[in-house]
């Protein structure tokens, strides 16, 4: 956690996820709003090193579970891989995040070593609603690299930053994913372009993908973008 006072205070164990990672090998990573209430959660898939791993009674496995951390908006994580039926086992390294089939709720695709990646589709029930912002840049790059992207939704405000590559050898989905939780609509929606430019819409209905060009207008998406 940022002190800001330029040091940092190691908060793992009090956000609950410190023993749960004690043993596996993370590899891709990644903040992702699963069920669109608007706190991001955290999404871990993991693998061994090495195959020896199997041949000795240290809790260790070669293929091992990702692990998925839910938010409970107090600081803290509760991990839940087991409640969502992610059971199996997988040698993983890198983890891509994005909304494969536009419903509103992001899903996962995972590539693993000595086997065949595997998209896992998310099926949460009872989600919150949700924003699909895809920009276009003009004076600034086309797919909006550096841009900072901030909603105000009720009680809720949210911060994504745009950035070509996550985590271990991934891109994730480059269209910004905004749970809204119980809010039908977005207050406020800004961007500000690497450019300089600022652009803000407010009354932004939400459970709709839309399409934000430098200098333009909003609009709705009518295609798969």
């Amino acid at each position: 956690m940022n002190n800001r006072d330029g040091t940092f205070t190691n908060t793992t164990n009090l956000a609950g996820h410190g023993s749960t990672t004690y043993l596996p090998v993370g590899w891709g990573t990644s903040f992702a709003d699963l069920d669109n209430d608007g706190w991001e959660d955290i999404f871990v898939v993991n693998g061994h090193l090495y195959p020896e791993a199997d041949k000795f009674n240290m809790g260790l496995q070669y293929k091992q579970t990702p692990l998925v951390f839910l938010n409970n908006r107090d600081k803290t994580f509760r991990e839940t891989s087991a409640q969502l039926a992610l059971t199996q086992h997988w040698k993983s390294r890198g983890m891509a995040v994005g909304d494969f089939d536009n419903d509103g709720r992001l899903d996962i695709l995972i590539n693993n070593l000595d086997d065949g990646p595997v998209l896992l589709h998310n099926q949460m029930e009872n989600t919150g609603h949700w924003l699909l912002v895809k920009r276009i840049g003009t004076k600034s790059n086309r797919s909006a690299i550096g841009a900072r992207l901030s909603l105000r939704a009720g009680d809720l405000s949210e911060t994504r930053e745009i950035k070509a590559g996550v985590s271990y050898l991934s891109s994730n989905d480059l269209r910004v994913h905004l749970g809204l939780g119980p809010h039908a609509k977005a207050d406020l929606l800004e961007i500000k372009w690497p450019s300089g430019f600022v652009q803000r819409f407010e009354n932004v209905r939400g459970d709709q993908i839309v399409v934000i060009t430098e200098g333009s207008d909003l609009l709705r998406a009518r295609i798969n973008p």
